[in-house]
């Protein structure tokens, strides 16, 4: 009887990311301040930059206006 062996993951995205759009899902962390703005509570420039970077809210540059667009860093 052969033994399977798992490769460890080197780095790099999890092979199953690639089945996702993006390859990004949206944390505890993210989620909570998603929440939060939904409900009126102010939660900071960088933490609204952060979740339009992630495609959790809608942009609000011009080009891109109401559309949720990833950032190169979570494709």
């Amino acid at each position: 009887m052969a033994a399977t062996r798992r490769r460890r993951q080197n780095g790099g995205e999890c092979p199953c990311a690639s089945k996702m759009f993006g390859g990004y899902r949206a944390t505890r962390k993210n989620k909570s301040l998603l929440a939060k703005l939904r409900k009126g509570i102010s939660i900071g420039f960088t933490a609204i930059a952060s979740l339009k970077a992630k495609g959790l809210i809608p942009r609000t540059s011009r080009k891109f206006r109401g559309k949720k667009v990833l950032g190169p860093k979570y494709k």
